[in-house]
């Protein structure tokens, strides 16, 4: 009996891992958010320009997509907190969203 008990265990803890990883490949950096998907803010990089980005919006939890894109790619506009807000690429890159299955 013993030993099904440990199966099951084991089984149990490969779903927890495969459910992590689907999570976790839903997770991209804003910069590489194609135009027009929702997405969620999970969290941003460690850098000087954090609080500046938070003060503009951009906090974790809050619902974003990428509104339009500069004809070189570089800066975008976003949608977020209910107003557009242009951001370089490189700044972008800090941001980590989680994508959601609506797109525009």
């Amino acid at each position: 009996m013993q030993r099904s008990h440990i199966f099951g265990s084991a089984f149990i803890i490969t779903v927890i891992l495969h459910v992590m990883d689907a999570i976790a490949a839903r997770k991209m950096r804003l910069s590489e958010l194609p135009k027009g998907q929702r997405a969620v803010i999970e969290e941003h990089d460690q850098s000087d320009f954090k609080l500046t980005l938070m003060e503009m919006g951009c906090i974790p939890g809050e619902p974003i997509w990428i509104e339009m894109i500069a004809p070189m790619g570089d800066p975008m506009a976003i949608q977020i907190a209910g107003y557009y807000l242009s951001i370089r690429k490189a700044d972008a890159d800090k941001i980590w969203v989680s994508v959601s299955d609506k797109q525009l």
